[in-house]
């Protein structure tokens, strides 16, 4: 796992200056006194904009004076660490929806980190969404049971932030495994649960709206009913090969 200690403002200072072999009368140079310095790497004031450009400044050029490979902007000493934490939550995920041929180590380990941070921050937003990126990363392994677990958690914080998007998106799913294990009518229950919260949203998405659709018609139409699977089948706008298809497989087993 990564090192996922975060430092106070006053304390990045701190380690900058150490890493730099400077003392605080040489860093508060004219502009500040060391007291000042001081206070702000224990953490009893606070700096300004204006403090936090000319200390990044002055940081750097110090390092390059010194030939060493440092070089900060003065966001550094503003970030709280709440700010901190948020920035390393969203590079974690951002790297796990952006890249391909990961190890499952890999992602474990950074959604570890963020469900780590998230936790300890509040940050339920990140947490969901690592949660989310957790339980499907399980199910396409074909461990539904877990996936289950960590999908339903994930609920918990995205009801928090009012996504129905993402808990519609968690239902099918649900639905979908409980489909493949052979418990359509409880696949049903959730195809159900996630169409209605689609409806929830503002702006529909159709596309997501229509896949939950043929997933119903399809759980109607292995149950073998077959009248309410062409209802809901008809109902799609979508013409694509699989929707034909199912299509055609319903009006079959009706006219025969």
């Amino acid at each position: 796992m990564e090192d996922i200690e975060l430092l106070s403002p006053g304390q990045r200072l701190k380690k900058i200056r150490k890493i730099l072999n400077v003392n605080q009368e040489e860093l508060a140079g004219k502009k500040f006194s060391k007291n000042y310095i001081s206070m702000f790497e224990n953490d009893k004031r606070k700096i300004n904009i204006i403090n936090a450009i000319y200390l990044s400044d002055k940081i750097n050029k110090l390092a390059k004076q010194k030939g060493i490979d440092i070089n900060v902007s003065a966001s550094l000493f503003l970030k709280t660490e709440k700010d901190i934490a948020k920035d390393k939550c969203l590079e974690w995920l951002t790297y796990i929806e952006s890249k391909n041929n990961i190890s499952i180590y890999e992602i474990n380990s950074k959604l570890y980190n963020v469900i780590l941070l998230s936790t300890k921050y509040g940050l339920d937003e990140y947490k969901a969404k690592a949660l989310f990126l957790k339980a499907e990363n399980e199910f396409l392994r074909n461990h539904f049971n877990c996936a289950i677990t960590l999908f339903l958690e994930s609920v918990i914080y995205y009801s928090k932030l009012d996504d129905y998007i993402s808990i519609s998106d968690i239902y099918k799913y649900i639905g979908r495994i409980l489909y493949n294990k052979g418990d359509l009518k409880e696949g049903l229950v959730y195809f159900n649960l996630a169409e209605s919260m689609l409806t929830r949203n503002e702006d529909i998405d159709n596309s997501r709206m229509e896949d939950i659709k043929y997933r119903k018609a399809l759980t109607f139409y292995k149950l073998g009913q077959y009248e309410l699977a062409n209802n809901i089948i008809q109902k799609i706008s979508n013409t694509n090969d699989k929707f034909l298809e199912l299509s055609n497989k319903i009006n079959d087993f009706i006219a025969s």
